[in-house]
């Protein structure tokens, strides 16, 4: 998921999911999934032990999860995804960046 969809049914389902607290949490329980999963994939294609894995695995999975969620905010306050995709893939380019690079920019 990327939140850069402006179909009015999917802007919907994001607002339903994001107030309901229910739906949330199981948005949070299925991101954790996601996560667990990447770190094994990790761990079982690279050199990677498990802690290695499982960090690399969270901060490639935050990243993703942070920037969809800021793209359908943009979206959800009545910018049309034409609008906002240069700043959405400016956003992705920074924010992989200093993945690759390590935080020592900031």
């Amino acid at each position: 998921m990327t939140g850069l969809c402006d179909d009015r049914r999917v802007l919907g389902l994001y607002r339903l999911i994001n107030d309901n607290p229910v739906l949330v949490n199981g948005l949070l329980a299925l991101r954790g999934r996601d996560t667990a999963l990447l770190a094994d994939a990790l761990r079982n294609t690279t050199d990677a032990g498990a802690l290695h894995s499982r960090l690399a695995a969270a901060q490639l999975a935050a990243t993703q999860h942070l920037l969809a969620d800021d793209n359908a905010n943009h979206l959800g306050q009545g910018r049309s995804a034409d609008q906002h995709h240069p700043n959405a893939v400016a956003d992705a380019e920074a924010a992989f960046t200093l993945l690759r690079n390590g935080l020592r920019k900031l």
